[in-house]
């Protein structure tokens, strides 16, 4: 495991343990066994993003709480979703995620 996800293990145990939710309850509340828990709060298993985003909710943390620290300034949205910067093309798509047309 790098250390990025070393720092989400750690993160999502504090977490944890501060809101006093066993491994159990976790699980239970997102659809996995505990022992996955436990390999997930150990770096044994790296979570998926969607796996990070269910925990987040039951943790009553946004999401960027696991990443604080890492990477760049962050992004500011803007009143209609997008990102500070990023272009929408006509069809209403951020230009990086429109399918290029060959």
């Amino acid at each position: 495991m790098n250390e990025l996800e070393m720092a989400i293990a750690r993160r999502l145990r504090g977490r944890r343990l501060r809101l006093g939710l066993s491994l159990s309850t976790l699980a239970n509340a997102c659809g996995v066994t505990f022992q996955q828990v436990q390999k997930y709060e150990t770096g044994q298993s790296a979570i998926s993003a969607t796996r990070l985003w269910a925990l987040s909710r039951v943790l009553e943390v946004d999401i960027g709480y696991f990443f604080e620290g890492f990477g760049g300034p962050r992004a500011q949205p803007l009143g209609d979703g997008r990102a500070d910067g990023e272009r929408v093309a006509s069809d209403g798509l951020p230009a990086r995620a429109r399918p290029e047309v060959t």
